[in-house]
């Protein structure tokens, strides 16, 4: 309990220390703060950027009165923008264009893969698909681990997904598997893709139908899933099909659509 105690103790510490070092070269870097009550009302996108870097730290202006603020197209050093993508982090403005843009130049001048894959995802969620593929690929050239790069692939096969590129998304959501066995997450993609084509590649034959249900459940079973595995089994209605002996054990058939894939029908 001691432990734990002094342990939390130390991170508020360096927490505390973290924040007065960030004012202390904010203030250098910026200048002489000012009252958040003197800049209300008297700030506007034209002015200094002093007045506004110091209104990221009033909780008056949103996320989307900073970006209105930064409208204009203003010059700031590298270490400046790292200041600012900091304070807006720390007010969870983090899908703001003025924290994108300023998180932007910090990447490019200063190049890490954790800084290039999370602005990927970000701009993923914001649904921006050409800067989410822009900064995963360059995430990934600088990638020393294979995890790493199955991370970035599976990322480009989610936004190849979106735009309907089914068979691209197909080989990225395959190549991030077969680089990290242990990306679960690439299994699931791949299953989830499946499933779709269930639907939109109008698989009218029982025997193809069974084969997509087996290939889901077995991408399913590598993701760890055993239960959904079995449901999708019960989906394939492998059982009925042998029983009636409308398909044979090991029996193989080939799936077309953007699957092209060999399976063999058994459990």
């Amino acid at each position: 309990m001691f432990r734990k105690r002094d342990l939390n103790r130390g991170v508020r510490n360096i927490s505390l220390f973290l924040f007065f070092t960030t004012s202390l070269i904010s203030v250098h870097t910026f200048g002489q703060k000012k009252d958040c009550t003197e800049l209300i009302g008297s700030i506007s996108n034209r002015s200094d950027l002093t007045l506004k870097f110091q209104a990221i730290n009033c909780i008056e202006f949103t996320c989307l009165g900073i970006d209105s603020l930064f409208a204009s197209n203003d010059s700031v050093t590298l270490d400046q923008a790292k200041i600012i993508c900091n304070l807006l982090s720390q007010r969870n403005c983090t899908s703001s264009k003025i924290f994108l843009k300023y998180s932007e130049q910090v990447v490019l001048k200063e190049p890490t893969y954790n800084a290039l894959f999370n602005l990927a995802k970000r701009y993923s969620k914001l649904d921006s698909l050409n800067k989410a593929y822009l900064f995963f690929t360059r995430a990934q050239k600088i990638a020393r681990l294979e995890e790493q790069k199955s991370d970035c692939f599976l990322g480009i096969a989610k936004l190849l997904e979106k735009q309907k590129h089914y068979e691209k998304a197909k080989e990225f959501g395959e190549l991030a598997a077969e680089l990290n066995s242990l990306n679960q997450e690439s299994f699931v993609f791949l299953a989830e893709l499946f499933e779709k084509a269930i639907s939109f590649c109008e698989f009218k034959s029982e025997l193809t139908q069974c084969g997509m249900y087996l290939i889901i459940a077995k991408l399913y079973q590598k993701a760890g899933l055993n239960k959904v595995r079995d449901t999708y089994i019960v989906k394939s209605k492998i059982d009925e099909l042998l029983k009636t002996a409308t398909i044979q054990n090991n029996q193989t058939i080939k799936i077309a659509c953007f699957i092209h894939k060999e399976i063999a029908l058994r459990k």
